[in-house]
């Protein structure tokens, strides 16, 4: 923060991101009190509409529309030119009897859309996530967890109405889900079902948390489970995993660490091989990764910090400057849409 920037200045992009969620709940409110279940799609554009213009959003045509929807490709990016891109999918929570559920198993024509998801992720070399919507705050009132954040509980927290989880959770509690009704829970190697709200909420983060002012907070915990991971070579990687970053930096560490965190949890006996990568032909920051799956059944690093790149590919620059035909038939096969956040 600079002398002249007061104590409470706020970049211009969380700006955007705080207008918008903002935006976004009180439409899902309307919606509700007007009798009306909000829809994922719906509330998207609905967020996405009111980033601009510190935030630069395009939604594909119609018909360059991808089977599934709400599939938007995400990038962070910073005054530096080193960018971090995240595919999102967005989900509602849905109430479901006396509790709550999330529609991971939904099919489409292309196939299971947890599927698909990753898929385009691993064709567009990113991390996959994903964003829920939780409503407004009387909606939420009926979501009980046990957990608190900051001494708040996960439903009564700000930014609760929109909040993002790394897709590979979402994938091993899926599988924890389908493997509890033939396995002891002491033999699942993670989370329970993932149609808990108190899984949800333990792990999403409002989405607003990405832009906010500040560092991330100190976890002697997770910088003891980095360091026993990190092979003499990954001096780089290091200094992304100790306090003080910014920008798209930031936004990747801060996702990594939710995938260390979740990975920590477990006990893994497994001394894997590091993943490398040709760092000019793939324009990533990391050429060497540790090869740690944590349970996810992929190296997790690998997938969290692939979008960790020195500049924004050169599909996203086209489609920002041409919207209407800067759009390539692949992009728009696996992605619903665009966003670019100027840190």
């Amino acid at each position: 923060m600079s002398a002249e920037q007061p104590v409470n200045y706020q970049p211009p992009a969380h700006r955007a991101f705080l207008r918008a969620i903002a935006a976004a709940e009180d439409e899902m409110s309307l919606q509700l009190a007007q009798g009306v279940m909000f829809e994922e799609e719906y509330v998207t554009t609905h967020l996405c509409s009111r980033l601009p213009p510190e935030v630069a959003y395009v939604k594909f045509a119609k018909k360059q529309e991808s089977w599934v929807g709400g599939d938007y490709l995400w990038w962070w990016v910073d005054r530096t030119g080193e960018a971090f891109g995240c595919l999102v999918q967005a989900k509602v929570i849905r109430p479901k009897g006396r509790g709550w559920k999330i529609g991971f198993h939904h099919e489409s024509r292309t196939g299971l859309q947890m599927d698909r998801l990753l898929a385009a992720a691993e064709f567009f070399e990113v991390m996959a996530a994903y964003t829920f919507y939780a409503g407004d705050a009387v909606y939420r009132s009926g979501m009980r967890c046990s957990l608190r954040h900051q001494g708040v509980p996960c439903h009564e927290r700000g930014g609760a109405g929109v909040t993002i989880l790394p897709a590979l959770i979402a994938q091993r509690a899926v599988e924890n889900a389908r493997l509890r009704a033939t396995a002891p829970p002491a033999k699942l190697p993670f989370l329970g079902g993932f149609d808990s709200i108190e899984d949800v909420f333990h792990h999403a983060e409002p989405l607003s948390r990405l832009t906010e002012p500040g560092l991330i907070s100190d976890d002697p915990a997770l910088a003891l489970y980095y360091r026993m991971r990190l092979g003499p070579e990954m001096n780089g990687l290091r200094e992304l995993l100790t306090p003080g970053q910014a920008g798209a930096r930031k936004v990747a560490r801060f996702m990594t660490d939710k995938l260390a965190k979740a990975a920590s949890a477990t006990y893994e006996t497994a001394v894997l091989p590091d993943v490398h990568t040709d760092l000019e032909a793939s324009g990533r920051v990391f050429g060497a990764l540790p090869g740690t799956r944590g349970h996810f059944g992929r190296p997790f690093f690998e997938h969290a910090l692939r979008g960790l790149r020195t500049g924004l590919p050169s599909y996203v620059q086209a489609t920002l400057q041409n919207p209407a035909d800067g759009v390539s038939a692949e992009l728009a096969e696996h992605a619903d849409g665009l966003v670019v956040v100027y840190l």
